[in-house]
């Protein structure tokens, strides 16, 4: 991997003399948490390594999300500033941050089809969200 990286950044026809200073370059990669394949074999290495918060999810599709989920009983609609979701009589109207917050949890919310919300969600392999 490394290699493949120095070989996309480097400039092969500039003798290294010639160079300017480009700056500072960093590569990481992001393995799962468990110690195991790629991630165990960094840590036998000794390459630095952190443990840190990946951040939120963004829902790309939301439509898209719906119907590859199955939730064909949710309408959902797009607002100024969100979603618009009805289900069964009751009508939510969320932003995205929430939209991903109702989808994907943790909390449920019991205002709105608690028995479709928040999904099963694997981040990583013994992961449940």
């Amino acid at each position: 991997m490394l290699r493949a990286a120095l070989t996309a950044i480097d400039d092969p026809d500039v003798r290294s003399t010639d160079r300017t200073t480009g700056g500072h370059v960093e590569l990481s990669v992001l393995t799962p948490a468990v110690n195991d394949g790629l991630t165990d074999l960094l840590l036998r290495l000794g390459i630095p390594n952190c443990l840190g918060y990946q951040g939120m999810i963004k829902i790309i599709d939301a439509p898209g999300l719906f119907a590859a989920l199955g939730l064909d009983a949710v309408d959902i609609a797009p607002r100024d500033d969100g979603w618009r979701l009805h289900h069964e009589g009751t009508t939510l109207d969320v932003t995205e941050a929430e939209l991903v917050k109702l989808v994907f949890g943790p909390e449920r919310r019991l205002d709105f089809a608690p028995d479709l919300f928040p999904v099963t969600f694997f981040q990583w392999p013994f992961d449940r969200v």
